[in-house]
């Protein structure tokens, strides 16, 4: 029997086949407090991209790993999984490349005015 995983939020179209072949895939329809703490009760991993609730994990009981879909720990209550012996991890460097090409981007814009130019564009401001 595969374990099961629940996602607080959808992934990459293209990685739930992938993840699939692995584990059950369970998709919170929201990530409201009420709606994790249900379909917490009975799954193996929990994939975070929404902030949880400190007293999510009461509701777990068979909840062997919490991971991050991201960098950093904030959204998770690290304390109270580590009281209940749950091990938690995120995937740091896993942006670097997004914010890369945003910090150049965003340098583009301050030196080139981009988004100006743009919306003159296409309002026909420029003939």
């Amino acid at each position: 029997m595969k374990p099961r995983v629940l996602l607080t939020d959808q992934i990459h179209p293209l990685l739930r086949p992938v993840l699939a072949e692995h584990c059950d895939v369970i998709v919170a329809p929201d990530a409201g407090a009420a709606t994790l703490a249900r379909l917490i009760a009975d799954v193996d991993g929990l994939i975070v991209r929404n902030k949880l609730a400190p007293d999510l994990f009461d509701h777990a009981p068979t909840l062997r790993a919490v991971v991050r879909h991201g960098v950093g720990l904030d959204l998770i209550p690290v304390e109270a999984a580590t009281a209940r012996r749950i091990p938690v991890a995120n995937l740091p460097g896993s942006n670097t490349t997004a914010v890369v090409e945003y910090c150049i981007a965003a340098m583009l814009q301050l030196r080139r005015g981009l988004a100006t130019l743009d919306g003159t564009l296409r309002s026909g401001g420029w003939a």
